[in-house]
């Protein structure tokens, strides 16, 4: 004999009692009664209709909370990993780098630098503009001469000259002539001497010469010292008097100058 099944799932009142029963799946053989007073629910269940189930259910409910204590419990995080990811891109785009080093890391797109921030664009560095005092030795040999050799400078870069002495192809004094400045080295021994020069901006100690704008030069002429002597009369008196070169020249062209200049290589220059 086959069976019928009826699925109602809910809570009916017992129409003698009215006792609240809850009832489920059922044989229509077997048809519930009210658990209090045994009488039979066929009826209430007959009229009984299933309400539908509430979309806001306390499991619904408690999800909704759990995700806002969640919420609550991640956002200081968030906030807190923010600010540092903000603080390091700050203090690493401040820091300084190595020549050359990119803004990004390698292995990363590198936008063109026009198209970067300001603030990630490589600082450009500053034209270094070392000088020396006007005047200073950077070497000599033992002069112990009479003559001496003014160099008026008045070009708007510095300069530096070579007296060297044709004999012995030496350089007998090297000298730093600063911009709109003259200086006098004495002591000079007789003799004819090649005088070189070499202007520039930003003076290296290391290779000895300038590093930007440089340029070399020698007189064509030589520069000759002579020390004679000569008696001569002065009234009654007769003296033996002394006499010694004291040349003067300029590294800018000035009215009715007759000293003619040639180029020469830095080899040239620095050779001596």
């Amino acid at each position: 004999m086959e069976k019928d099944f009826i699925a109602v799932e809910g809570i009916v009142s017992c129409p003698n009692c009215g006792a609240r029963n809850r009832i489920g799946t059922y044989s229509l053989a077997l048809r519930p009664v009210c658990g209090k007073c045994k009488t039979l629910l066929g009826t209430a269940i007959d009229t009984y209709t299933p309400k539908q189930p509430s979309t806001f259910t306390p499991h619904s409910a408690s999800s909704r909370s759990d995700k806002k204590r969640t919420w609550m419990v991640y956002l200081p995080i968030a906030l807190i990993v923010g600010a540092a990811a903000t603080l390091y891109m700050t203090f690493t785009n401040s820091s300084p780098r190595s020549a050359g080093s990119p803004a990004y890391s390698s292995s990363r797109y590198q936008p063109p630098a026009s198209v970067l921030p300001r603030t990630w664009e490589q600082p450009a560095t500053a034209a270094q503009n070392r000088r020396l005092p006007n005047g200073t030795i950077l070497r000599r040999s033992s002069l112990t001469g009479n003559g001496s050799l003014t160099v008026v400078n008045g070009l708007d870069r510095d300069a530096v000259a070579k007296l060297v002495d044709r004999a012995n192809n030496i350089c007998q004094a090297f000298f730093y002539i600063a911009a709109n400045s003259a200086f006098t080295m004495p002591g000079i021994p007789d003799g004819d001497y090649r005088l070189l020069f070499g202007t520039g901006s930003d003076w290296d100690d290391a290779t000895g010469f300038f590093t930007r704008n440089r340029a070399c030069s020698e007189f064509n002429k030589p520069v000759d010292f002579e020390t004679s002597t000569r008696t001569e009369r002065r009234g009654w008196d007769t003296y033996v008097v002394t006499y010694y070169s004291e040349n003067s020249i300029t590294l800018h062209p000035v009215p009715d100058g007759n000293a003619r200049t040639h180029d020469v290589s830095e080899s040239e220059f620095q050779k001596y």
